[in-house]
């Protein structure tokens, strides 16, 4: 599994996420391929904020505060998952994704809404933000049962014995669009799957290593264990020598 840099966690393997990335490498760097899944991963988020911001300063009556926040966060989500969206809004998206977490975009809009509209029109925006979330966060489970079940049968049929069968389906088609989205732009095949001979090739590898060596702070939160890192990152001739070694 892999992560953006801010710590959203998409459920792919290491090879097959670098692999794809590595296509596009030295034109567009990893770095830029997560914070583009970061921002397709807020979209919806950017999009209610900028909805509130507009109710408040307008100063709509409560009901349509509520109302239209609630399908301006769907139409948001359903945006990113298509990757259909207007010029600007997916760099939006990443710098809002620098702001959440850190609860001033909480406490921003909260302040301004209660100086504009007052408590009952404030706490409609919230709420119908957390009912479309909730929304959300059910289909983004769907997508990633039909991920599992896709990729992993047997994995997903042991967790699904014992009610776990869940992933961020979500996320995995924000990394999808993330890539499609550079790859067109460049000219690479749009192809999530990754050959035999893409997997063996020590580009990937070479690409892997400069990232971790640029920011060891995303690839910290990656779920590798240190055995795997070695393996992945020692040179090509110190990886022959051991294969020899186990041949002998």
């Amino acid at each position: 599994m892999i992560t953006t840099p801010r710590g959203i966690a998409i459920p792919l393997p290491l090879d097959q996420s670098f692999c794809m990335m590595s296509r596009l490498y030295p034109k567009v760097k990893p770095y830029a391929v997560l914070q583009a899944a970061q921002g397709f991963y807020k979209m919806h988020g950017t999009v209610a904020c900028l909805t509130g911001i507009l109710c408040f300063v307008f100063r709509l009556p409560d009901w349509q505060i509520g109302s239209i926040t609630f399908i301006a966060t769907l139409t948001g989500y359903v945006m990113s998952l298509l990757a259909i969206y207007p010029p600007g809004l997916l760099r939006l998206a990443q710098f809002y994704s620098i702001l959440t977490g850190r609860f001033i975009v909480l406490i921003g809009l909260t302040i301004l809404g209660l100086l504009t509209v007052g408590v009952i029109g404030t706490g409609l925006f919230w709420l119908s933000r957390l009912l479309a979330e909730f929304v959300t966060m059910a289909h983004a489970k769907r997508l990633g049962q039909k991920f599992l079940e896709e990729t992993e049968p047997e994995t997903f049929a042991a967790a699904k014995k014992i009610g776990i069968a869940s992933a961020d389906g979500f996320a995995v088609r924000c990394f999808g669009n993330a890539y499609a989205t550079f790859a067109s732009k460049y000219g690479v095949p749009i192809v999530v799957h990754v050959t035999e001979d893409e997997r063996a090739s020590r580009k990937w590898r070479d690409v892997l290593k400069e990232f971790t060596q640029e920011w060891p702070e995303v690839t910290q939160h990656f779920q590798v264990t240190a055995e795997e890192w070695k393996k992945l990152l020692e040179p090509e001739d110190a990886a022959r020598e051991s294969q020899n070694q186990r041949m002998i």
